[in-house]
């Protein structure tokens, strides 16, 4: 079966795992002979099958099943036979990199031919439930290829996989910041040093980058994708059009005071103060005034580096900790819950963080647990 039959993503998806193993191949003496058990083989058998599916279908195993070798590829050491050496420990552990995931290497991202990390938050119990029924097919699939009569996988790890209980929501209580500790965060902005010219494009950096993530609620990877053509004047208002998480397009409501700081920072860079609707310059640029887009995992690196010198300057120790542990999705994360906090409709909260469903916004409705205790103390 020859890459002709596949779409693009598909062909791009096996060209990619071939690519790991040509990587694989060049930290071993082992020559380069065909091997049944390849990833590259595997995969092309098992998404010919699903030559017939829908193009969203097939989208989703492409999807799953990359998330899967990025996840081995990082966690195990590159190799061309990782679905073949897929063992019960290892789903596990995939599971639970769903539930809370970290980043993957770059070079196993670029072997993978990944733009972006695969995940950038933790998944919701159905997702976590459709990747492992995905999943789970594409290994009974797989079971069925023989050498000599004998199956190439013998065992399908995704059959006695620890799945999370339904009832277990997520636990992002503690992941957002207190309003206080936000405005450390703010303070530690305001004064950083600007006397050198490199100095002055870190600050304006930093506060855009925290600026877009906690004013707009948007992820990183969708922030790293995003042009300044991106942002759109509607009448009596801004938004701006999002890559969202399942892959579409949507767009979310752009504050004034968001606005004001797309202004300063292009302000900095020596542009006009608002952007142009051809303007496909990277709304995230490389210090320096390169107009290359960066990638998601600078978005991470920038956030987590300055969270840790924030955190420095923090003499509370348990403040101290909880900043120092923020990520780009901490930002999203306290957005989220400060927004609720604050009485905003749920309806309008699910809108802008472009979730699937009320339920999933529920999950970031903490209240304020001291304000809370205070009440309920004067009563019992």
């Amino acid at each position: 079966m020859n890459n002709q039959s596949f779409s693009d993503d598909d062909a791009d998806f096996i060209r990619s795992a071939s690519l790991v193993h040509a990587a694989s191949l060049a930290h071993t003496a082992v020559s380069p002979v065909e091997d049944p058990s390849d990833d590259a083989r595997l995969l092309r058998i098992w998404l010919g099958s699903y030559a017939q599916r829908s193009p969203h279908t097939r989208r989703q195993a492409v999807r799953e099943s990359r998330r899967l070798l990025a996840f081995l590829n990082h966690t195990k050491g590159l190799s061309r036979r990782q679905l073949a050496d897929c063992s019960l420990d290892d789903a596990n552990r995939f599971v639970a990199y769903l539930r809370s995931p970290f980043p993957l290497d770059q070079h196993v991202l670029d072997l993978m031919q990944l733009k972006e990390q695969p995940i950038d938050g933790p998944l919701a119990w159905s997702s976590v439930r459709l990747a492992v029924r995905v999943l789970h097919r594409m290994f009974e699939a797989m079971r069925n290829v023989l050498v000599q009569g004998n199956p190439i996988i013998k065992i399908n790890p995704l059959r006695l996989v620890n799945l999370p209980s339904k009832k277990s929501s997520p636990n992002y209580e503690g992941k957002a910041l207190t309003a206080a500790e936000m405005d450390e965060v703010l303070a530690a902005i305001e004064v950083m040093p600007r006397d050198t010219k490199r100095e002055l494009a870190r600050y304006h950096r930093i506060r855009w980058v925290i600026a877009v993530l906690y004013r707009s609620w948007i992820r990183r990877s969708a922030f790293a994708a995003l042009s300044m053509r991106d942002f759109e004047r509607m009448s009596g208002h801004w938004r701006v059009k999002i890559r969202t998480k399942g892959g579409g397009d949507e767009y979310i409501v752009v504050t004034d005071h968001l606005i004001n700081e797309l202004i300063t920072y292009r302000r900095s860079l020596g542009m006009t103060d608002l952007p142009a609707a051809d303007d496909r310059r990277p709304v995230f640029q490389a210090l320096g005034g390169s107009v290359k887009p960066m990638t998601d995992q600078t978005v991470y690196n920038v956030v987590t580096e300055f969270a840790e010198l924030v955190a420095d300057g923090v003499e509370d120790p348990v403040m101290s900790a909880r900043i120092r542990a923020a990520t780009p999705h901490t930002f999203r994360h306290t957005a989220i819950t400060h927004a609720l906090e604050a009485g905003i409709d749920p309806r309008y909260v699910q809108a802008q963080a472009t979730h699937s469903s009320l339920t999933v916004t529920a999950n970031y409705d903490h209240k304020d647990k001291a304000k809370m205790a205070g009440i309920l103390s004067k009563v019992f």
